[in-house]
């Protein structure tokens, strides 16, 4: 697969229509999705019936959960996901910080201790996808939430067809500085890819920005060429750079951009307001393939 247009037509494709639980689901930007969304998946929306049958667009064909409350929807939700009636969930129109406690809490959640968020851009230029992960979820990430995180990402490669996948391990250097815990780490990944332990995969690092993006600035450098240029996976080492560099390729790069919670107990949907209408149905989507891995 090479677009997002691709993502979605798979979707499409597939016999069995996975669940997903939208909570809370009064928005009315989500509720216009509805149709696009039936096509992919199977929505059920927990929100408030009153709030729900005060929209304009036509929902009473739509199974609903009546629940009063955002903390309570997300609740219900979290309980549709442990007893196995929902397959993916999205968030509704809700505040981050309360999302996360409820929803991606490990313990009374459906968080895990691997779960990780994955961008997933598209490069018209070069005619492919590539990912930059994680750059929601972990502020700085260890090596072994690296290893997690990798993998995670290593599982969509393969659901978007990728065979062999180039995964640059991003630092401030393109060389090890024992002063600087994200050039071991990268130093330490590499490694273990040339020692297969992370299956048909290429990775390289330490790796800076410009050697990771041009065949030119890494040859001057006198750094390995066989993932430059031509990135499937960014491994960043902290959300905050990792959430800037997604940023900056979407907004000034334009590039198209969307991305989903993997490694939780079902894949999970934020509501970012930046997202067009496309681009949230393309992550239910990329939620629906995944799903059928969990």
């Amino acid at each position: 697969m090479k677009s997002f247009d691709d993502i979605i037509n798979k979707a499409k494709a597939q016999r069995k229509k996975p669940r997903v639980v939208i909570a809370p689901a009064h928005d009315e930007q989500i509720l216009s999705m509805l149709p696009e969304i039936e096509q992919i998946a199977h929505p059920v929306l927990v929100a408030d019936a009153k709030q729900i049958k005060n929209s304009k667009l036509k929902t009473k064909n739509y199974e609903l959960i009546n629940v009063s409350g955002e903390k309570q929807a997300l609740l219900a939700a979290v309980e549709m996901v442990r007893f196995g009636e929902a397959d993916i969930l999205m968030q509704g129109p809700v505040e981050n910080t309360l999302f996360r406690d409820i929803v991606l809490d490990r313990h009374s959640g459906i968080g895990t201790a691997s779960m990780s968020h994955v961008f997933l851009l598209e490069d018209p230029s070069k005619k492919k996808m590539f990912m930059i992960t994680d750059a929601m979820l972990h502020a700085s990430s260890s090596l072994k939430q690296k290893i997690s995180i990798l993998n995670n990402a290593l599982s969509l490669a393969r659901i978007l067809k990728i065979k062999t996948p180039k995964i640059a391990a991003i630092a401030a250097l393109e060389y090890v500085n024992p002063l600087i815990a994200s050039t071991i780490d990268a130093a330490v990944l590499s490694k273990m890819g040339e020692r297969g332990q992370f299956g048909e995969a290429t990775i390289e690092g330490p790796l800076d920005i410009d050697c990771a993006v041009s065949k030119e600035a890494a040859f001057r450098k006198g750094v390995s060429l066989a993932v430059t240029g031509d990135v499937d996976i960014y491994l960043v080492h902290d959300s905050e750079s990792g959430l800037h560099f997604a940023q900056f390729l979407s907004l000034l790069g334009n590039m198209p951009m969307i991305g989903i919670i993997v490694g939780s107990t079902v894949p999970v949907v934020l509501n970012m307001r930046s997202m067009s209408l496309k681009q949230k149905l393309t992550e239910i989507a990329l939620a629906s393939l995944e799903s059928e891995t969990v």
